[in-house]
């Protein structure tokens, strides 16, 4: 084997010292630390430079974040130019209003500085759990001869936790008038060392009523023993109380602690939510946590409605409403259903089979009543024959005509819907309101087959519109149309003589015939015509 000289050894050895085979390292400005933080706590990253960054003397760079997860609390300048001994000029800006940039620039005055250090630091506060990254989206690094200097950029990473937390479980729930749900009062996995509680969850007993409440899998599934016990007053409480401990040991989350049958009775929105809660660990200290509500979307069961919900109509005037069920009803055959209304306000015509029934092709049986003579109410039942129908559609329709200006409902007393194997079939009642107001003129009055003699406004001051609205019995009769007193003596006459037309308008200004005014008081216009007496009670307040 032939020796290389030891000259030559010497010269390869300088060269390889001088010239090394493996590339040279690169400049890098990264953000650090990766960082796992609680919500709504702070914390700090650094901007810094490697030890391949020499020279420098100025730097502008931009840093990224996620505003929905992180807000800006402050920057400062780093220990890299700050403890230099030289002068330097540093600047920040946040704009903040959805601005998910800190821009920073700063220089050494003057000198340059090598790496590593850092640059300047950022002050976040964690606003949302999850994942996030802060990076360098611009930067620029220049040297003493204003040279760019290259390098790389290395973001972070943030892991945002919640911090320990008593949850209502589902955060979300969607459900039906007379279903049956359940949801969990659960400690999350930054709950340790938990040995009793005592908790109280509010509900509005307007939409919920609660059925059983029991412990959860974290307590019952400990292999340790428990105490557990729970309160719901009903009778209008809308809390439920609740207390329990592992005895001996402490557990840690995440978990169920105990859990809620609930029943919804109403549909809408409502909130399930923790009102108190006490937490304690071992050593009977209280365990600082948070809460977190849920919400509860109660959707309408088969439901039984009164069509149009809102009516708008005159007095006299004639309009329908359909008793419908809703496309949650299936496999009706039967029903038996009353309609309660005002009879000072409304009077009944006629009340007619519905399109659901009647248009199933099937035959049906269909019969109702009102007794009229006080009677606030329509009875009606019917059947389809033989089959069942599904909704959504109207089993029947009432005609009513508005008698009284005002504010009126018109319910659903009674129901019963019966399936195809005679059972009932549990359903929602919705009732309506109709509006009655007097037409603009004494023209636009509807005409009942009876006639008519009102008055509006009543009560009034200082006068009143009176119309009188003729009989189909007496027409082209001589009218006397007159004021009395509540002690029955005429006041005023405003008419004596044959009527043209169907109907008349008075005005009357609340004087006596001498032209004087007359006091406040109960007043009675009186119309004779053909036979017929209509009467109106007047109420003048001065």
């Amino acid at each position: 084997m032939r020796r290389i000289p030891a000259v030559l050894c010497l010269v390869m050895i300088t060269v390889a010292l001088l010239c090394p085979s493996g590339p040279r390292a690169e400049g890098r400005l990264a953000i650090v630390p990766d960082t796992t933080i609680t919500i709504n706590h702070q914390f700090q990253v650094r901007i810094v430079v490697n030890d391949e960054i020499e020279s420098l003397m100025g730097y502008d760079v931009t840093v990224s974040f996620d505003d929905s997860s992180l807000e800006i609390v402050a920057v400062g300048e780093g220990a890299l130019p700050a403890n230099s001994g030289f002068g330097t000029f540093f600047r920040w800006m946040n704009p903040g209003c959805g601005c998910d940039s800190v821009f920073v620039i700063g220089s050494i005055l003057g000198e340059t500085v090598d790496g590593p250090g850092a640059l300047f630091t950022i002050t976040f506060r964690a606003i949302r759990t999850g994942t996030t990254t802060i990076g360098v989206r611009r930067s620029d690094l220049r040297s003493g001869t204003n040279e760019s200097l290259p390098h790389v950029v290395e973001d972070a990473i943030v892991c945002i936790e919640p911090p320990p937390s008593l949850l209502v479980l589902p955060v979300e729930t969607n459900t039906a008038v007379f279903h049956e749900f359940q949801i969990e009062i659960a400690a999350n996995e930054a709950i340790d060392g938990l040995m009793g509680y005592d908790v109280t969850v509010d509900f509005d007993d307007s939409y919920l009523e609660v059925l059983a409440v029991e412990e959860g899998a974290l307590p019952a599934d400990s292999g340790l023993p428990t105490f557990f016990r729970w309160m719901n007053p009903g009778c209008g409480c809308d809390s439920v109380f609740v207390n329990g401990a592992i005895l001996g040991d402490t557990v840690d989350g995440p978990g169920a602690l105990f859990t809620i049958t609930f029943r919804a009775i109403q549909p809408g929105t409502t909130a399930i939510g923790v009102r108190r809660s006490d937490l304690r660990g071992g050593a009977n200290e209280r365990l600082a946590h948070v809460v977190e509500d849920a919400i509860v979307f109660i959707e309408p069961p088969p439901s039984l409605l009164v069509l149009p919900a809102e009516t708008n109509t005159f007095v006299f005037q004639e309009f329908q409403i359909e008793i419908a069920a809703n496309d949650d009803v299936v496999g009706l055959m039967g029903y038996d259903v009353t309609i309660s209304f005002d009879d000072s306000y409304l009077e009944v015509l006629a009340v007619e089979e519905g399109a659901l029934p009647a248009d199933s092709g099937l035959p049906t049986f269909f019969r109702w009543m009102n007794p009229g003579c006080g009677c606030d109410s329509v009875f009606v039942n019917g059947a389809i024959l033989g089959n069942t129908v599904d909704g959504p559609g109207a089993l029947f329709t009432i005609t009513f005509r508005a008698i009284r200006a005002g504010t009126t409902t018109i319910g659903i007393r009674r129901s019963d819907l019966r399936n195809g194997a005679n059972e009932r079939v549990q359903h929602f009642r919705y009732d309506a309101q109709v509006l009655i107001e007097y037409p603009a003129t004494g023209a636009d009055f509807p005409t009942p087959p009876s006639g008519a003699l009102v008055n509006y406004p009543n009560p009034f001051n200082p006068s009143t519109m009176i119309v009188l609205l003729m009989p189909r019995t007496a027409p082209g009769s001589n009218v006397e149309l007159a004021v009395y007193s509540a002690s029955g003596r005429r006041i005023r006459s405003l008419l004596s003589g044959p009527l043209e037309g169907d109907r008349a308008v008075f005005v009357w200004d609340g004087k006596d015939d001498a032209g004087r005014t007359v006091a406040t008081g109960f007043y009675i216009a009186v119309a004779r015509a053909g036979g017929v007496v209509l009467q109106r009670k007047m109420v003048l307040i001065r």
